[in-house]
């Protein structure tokens, strides 16, 4: 009842205070990460944030410090005017209604209405494969005024999931995607990087949550898909014998950020942590990898971008599918790789690979023109639909 009666209490604030069309207000999890930030900062680059209020809402407002650096570090600047607030504060609803524009990756204030001089944009995090929204019967979702896409089919598996209307669905592309064709040297942020022959990089969605969407999909491991933890082991003897490297980057929600993990000599196990504090975005650590594993998650799409080998690690998609279900009727078909179901075919496709023998690159190229319709400078295009729609930045 107290939740409800807050949100009405929001909603009506809402209606009644005045926007300061100057106010930006950013939201994203993890904090101060993802399409949120991408776009904050080519805001930043190319002056957008002059003579603006710029606020940044936090879980956890202890560590307002570590993201005060972490940007002016990012950001290359010695002073950074940016307001933090809590999410759940006084203060935090106050910019929320007070803000002509917010910015969110995963939602503020589920259930409130946004009356029509308040424009809040929805940049999600990532286009999916598994259902999302009201597609997926265990997620609602927060109100929106646009929400940005990649790609027609896109843009009406969103109409449906966040039920907005497609006029209001811009395809633009992703703002973190900028990220890919970074000019930074990235593997001088990591020493474990640097005169390796081959990066490999495997990001599995969460099968089994602990936090936001707390809930169980597929067969609800607490290991990783298809390999079991000897094989593990025997993975990080093989990348040793042949000095390549495999960075393993946890799911934010995965149950194992909780696993106390063996030592390997050649795979190494990161959290969003361990990126931001190397003063970099996690895209822009794609950007140098060489093959990405993974499943169910929307960061194939993007890697399409760079049209490097992308393979699938599953042993649970019959049962991902009963319990979870994807956007696509036919999701395999639009899985641009190797379906991986075992150590072995594991250790041959990488073999085969990093030998020259690349099966799906017509592939790809197909389904990068078919889920991308752009193919660069998302953050602008994104900008650009903005000022000609809301004045944004004038």
């Amino acid at each position: 009842m107290i939740k409800k009666t807050l949100l009405s209490l929001i909603t009506l604030l809402d209606i009644i205070i005045p926007k300061k069309n100057n106010y930006y207000l950013f939201s994203s999890a993890p904090d101060v990460s993802d399409n949120v930030f991408s776009f904050f900062r080519y805001l930043y680059s190319e002056g957008r944030c002059t003579n603006k209020t710029i606020i940044w809402m936090l879980d956890d407002i202890k560590k307002y410090k570590y993201y005060q650096n972490l940007l002016m570090n990012i950001l290359d600047t010695e002073v950074l005017d940016v307001k933090f607030v809590t999410r759940n504060s006084i203060l935090g609803m106050y910019y929320y209604v007070r803000s002509k524009f917010v910015f969110f990756s995963h939602g503020i204030y589920r259930g409130v209405n946004i009356p029509k001089n308040h424009i809040i944009v929805n940049l999600w995090h990532g286009m999916p494969l598994k259902t999302i929204g009201y597609l997926d019967s265990n997620n609602q979702v927060s109100n929106s005024s646009l929400m940005a896409v990649t790609s027609r089919e896109y843009q009406k598996i969103f109409s449906e999931s966040f039920r907005i209307s497609k006029k209001n669905i811009v395809i633009t592309g992703q703002p973190r995607c900028d990220d890919l064709f970074t000019s930074k040297s990235i593997r001088e942020k990591f020493p474990f990087l640097i005169n390796k022959d081959k990066i490999i990089i495997w990001m599995p969605t969460y099968r089994k949550s602990i936090k936001g969407d707390v809930r169980v999909d597929g067969e609800g491991l607490s290991r990783f898909p298809a390999l079991n933890w000897q094989e593990i082991q025997e993975l990080d003897n093989y990348l040793s014998n042949n000095n390549y490297i495999l960075i393993i980057k946890l799911h934010l929600m995965d149950t194992l950020n909780n696993h106390r993990f063996s030592q390997y000599k050649n795979i190494k196990i990161i959290k969003n942590s361990d990126i931001s504090d190397s003063n970099i975005t996690l895209y822009e650590l794609l950007s140098v990898t060489d093959l990405l594993l993974t499943d169910y998650s929307s960061v194939y799409i993007d890697y399409l971008l760079i049209n490097k080998p992308v393979a699938f690690l599953m042993s649970d998609f019959e049962s991902y599918l009963n319990t979870r279900g994807f956007v696509f009727n036919n999701p395999r078909n639009r899985m641009p790789g190797k379906f991986i179901l075992n150590y072995n075919e594991l250790i041959q496709y990488i073999d085969n690979i990093f030998s020259g023998v690349d099966e799906f690159k017509d592939q790809r190229k197909r389904e990068n023109n078919n889920l991308n319709f752009f193919k660069d400078n998302f953050s602008k295009r994104l900008f650009n639909e903005l000022r000609i729609r809301y004045n944004f930045s004038e």
